[in-house]
């Protein structure tokens, strides 16, 4: 989350920063040929005969491009590289030794918080320079299927990258039953069972799928993660969302033992209710029980035990939510995992996989709640706006759910500030800002965060550089205090914004405010989106009151504006009463759900533009 918080601590609260997007039909590699085999056994193992060959289109391909990196679990599966290459633009080969084919013990995660036993193959590719195509042909074979009884696998292929070539065989030894389904976006998806080949055992059926995309489909900021509308292939022996959840919960069932439910009870002493009770086991295990993912052996995708999470106060999502589940038990409220995806995905694949999901959280049934055990930021009745909208799977209960996407009602800032001029032309005041919902947990996140690595100071400097206003401040917080709602309140002495006397005009001044309706000047609209996109549904309401000294005439305020179209509507009024100023600002955004379609894009294409110029009104005085 470090490199959110850089990209958003200039707009403190922003939940949708802008980065430009690729128009153009271009990438910088491309996928010249993808074929692979599946050789699924009667006892469900598994051997995986790949060859992928890809073809350098631009410079800066070539340092990602030049070292491939294939991970494995020595454990579970076996990996070995039957051949490597790369063919030069001139049409030469230049084979990679086998001293180049290097192996990497404890292959290192992306998070110092997360640790495994996987190993990883590196192929480093000689000659590789643009028009370059590197080659690589691998074996992988795993004896023992992950959820005993069961295969499963998930295979896209992203419209955003050209594909020439994609070939994939499936066989099925004798009394094999592998279902599979097709989610084909593209219209290029073929497949179906097709003749056996000479040397295939006998008795056995053969599958064949292929694809080919040749062109590049653009990108643009905040569209939905490319596995939600990519071509995609599931092969498995999951009939339902049911058979998943039980093939997890059968090596994901907590034991409530003494030292378990003696903790329980100490934790909830004195609640007085279901609700705190809930609350106080959940904010004990998010405060207390710190994430490390140790993924040795099946620790990717199996829990482990209750007892052990508790003894070590470390584990990962799934950890912290079976240590949760077991704790509720203890006190008899009954809870059970979930299932859930983090990335931009608001569908699930056409066929059941435990593979469609990343994350684990807990459901309490009976107060209808979703809690993440995992954000440590992300209160009772809150979840990130990451969480919400999305399809889950309930494991207790055996069916497909969806957690609540963002509501104007109850995902909301609010902000007042009270400010008042002096004769040198400074200003001077304070703000109180409430945060509700998604927009809690997310600012609760970043105000820890800035005051963790930037320091007070430092934060605020960065805050009064969004409307350039110099001056100084202080920040009244406590992010990590759950237990009390979300307030941030700020002081702040501005240096002056115009020059005194004589005419001038100034801004609204924004100074330590949240600023959520500045941010979403930062997200930017496209009259060709091609793919839906994540949209959130909020409000932000913010009153500024500012009071001019004597001998300050105000002369002229901005106009008031009114704004609607689609799902978004804002509103602004400007009064003088005496020598005081209020500037009322409010911006509300409603969507059938979390992802709107491109066609919605048209609406912010059109406020954007009249948000701006709001927000660069000015107040004139002499």
């Amino acid at each position: 989350m470090t490199a959110r918080l850089t990209a958003t601590l200039a707009l403190l609260l922003a939940l949708v920063p802008w980065a430009p997007p690729t128009h153009a039909a271009y990438s910088e590699y491309s996928v010249v040929r993808d074929t692979r085999t599946l050789h699924i056994g009667r006892d469900l193992s598994v051997t995986e005969d790949h060859t992928q060959v890809l073809r350098v289109n631009d410079a800066q391909a070539i340092e990602p491009l030049g070292k491939r990196r294939l991970t494995f679990t020595p454990s579970r599966e076996s990996l070995r590289i039957v051949e490597a290459w790369t063919i030069t633009r001139e049409g030469t080969r230049h084979v990679v030794p086998a001293d180049r084919i290097l192996t990497q013990s404890n292959a290192r995660s992306e998070s110092e918080s997360k640790f495994t036993d996987r190993q990883a193959l590196i192929v480093i590719f000689p000659k590789v320079g643009v028009g370059s195509q590197l080659h690589v042909r691998a074996v992988r074979t795993r004896a023992q299927p992950i959820f005993p009884g069961h295969f499963s696998r998930l295979l896209w292929w992203s419209p955003h990258m050209p594909h020439e070539e994609v070939a994939v065989d499936v066989l099925l030894d004798a009394g094999v039953d592998i279902k599979m389904a097709t989610r084909d976006t593209s219209g290029q998806l073929r497949g179906g069972r097709v003749a056996s080949q000479p040397g295939d055992p006998t008795g056995s059926s053969r599958f064949r799928y292929t694809y080919a995309h040749t062109g590049a489909a653009p990108k643009f900021a905040d569209q939905v993660d490319t596995m939600h509308h990519a071509t995609t292939l599931v092969l498995g022996t999951f009939g339902s969302w049911a058979d998943v959840a039980s093939a997890y919960r059968v090596r994901a069932t907590p034991k409530v033992t003494p030292e378990i439910r003696t903790t329980a009870l100490e934790i909830v002493q004195g609640a007085r209710s279901l609700a705190q009770r809930v609350e106080r086991l959940h904010h004990w295990v998010a405060r207390n029980v710190r994430y490390v993912a140790v993924t040795v052996n099946d620790g990717g995708f199996v829990p482990h035990d209750a007892q052990r999470v508790l003894d070590n106060l470390y584990g990962d999502c799934k950890d912290k939510a079976m240590l949760l589940e077991a704790l509720l038990a203890a006190v008899g409220i009954e809870a059970g995992p979930v299932l859930v995806n983090t990335d931009a995905v608001y569908e699930l694949p056409p066929q059941p996989t435990p593979f469609a999901f990343n994350h684990a959280i807990v459901h309490v049934p009976a107060l209808s709640l979703y809690l993440d055990p995992t954000h440590i930021h992300a209160r009772t009745g809150t979840l990130p706006d990451y969480l919400m909208g999305k399809p889950v799977l309930l494991v207790r209960e055996g069916r497909v759910a969806r957690t609540p996407h963002m509501n104007p009602a109850i995902d909301f800032s609010r902000s007042q500030t009270t400010a008042g001029m002096i004769a040198s032309g400074a200003i001077l005041g304070h703000t109180r800002a409430q945060l509700r919902g998604a927009l809690e947990v997310d600012s609760r996140w970043l105000v820890a965060q800035a005051l963790e690595e930037e320091g007070e100071s430092k934060f605020v400097e960065s805050l009064l550089a969004r409307q350039f206003e110099p001056g100084s401040g202080s920040i009244r917080a406590s992010p990590n205090d759950l237990e009390q709602a979300w307030e941030v309140e700020t002081t702040f002495e501005l240096e002056p914004l115009l020059n005194l006397p004589g005419p001038g005009a100034l801004r609204i001044p924004l100074a330590l405010a949240p600023g959520r309706i500045l941010a979403l000047t930062e997200r930017r609209a496209y009259a060709n989106r091609q793919q839906p996109f994540v949209c959130e549904s909020a409000r932000h309401e913010e009153v500024v009151t500012l009071d001019f000294p004597e001998g300050i005439t105000v002369v002229a305020l901005p106009p008031a504006v009114d704004f609607q179209k689609a799902g978004i509507t804002y509103r602004s009024r400007y009064e003088l009463k005496g020598r005081t100023l209020t500037a009322t600002r409010t911006y509300v955004a409603k969507w059938p759900g979390p992802i709107c379609e491109p066609k919605d894009d048209l609406a912010w294409l059109e406020f954007r533009p009249v948000l701006v110029k709001d927000l660069r009104g000015q107040v004139v005085v002499r």
